[in-house]
């Protein structure tokens, strides 16, 4: 029997060491993703997977408060876009 998967953004036991070194973004649709670096750029945000791949994603399609949230309880700072 397969345990359910853990939820994406919740710390546990058996997360990887260095899982909690990453930026947590969460879409208006509620799917999230993590960035090991980010940059806002003209309404982009522009970031940097734990694999190394560049990703661009538009403002817009974020839910920015639940970003800033999840970021502080993680203990990271979170730049909102100027």
């Amino acid at each position: 029997m397969a345990a359910p998967p853990p939820a994406p953004v919740v710390e546990t036991a058996s997360t990887p060491p260095g899982e909690s070194d990453k930026f947590v973004f969460v879409r208006r649709d509620g799917t999230v993703f993590f960035a090991v670096a980010y940059a806002w750029e003209n309404g982009t945000l522009r970031y940097v997977t734990s694999e190394g791949l560049r990703r661009t994603v538009t403002q817009d399609t974020l839910d920015l408060d639940a970003t800033r949230q999840f970021n502080e309880q993680r203990g990271l700072s979170f730049r909102l876009p100027a």
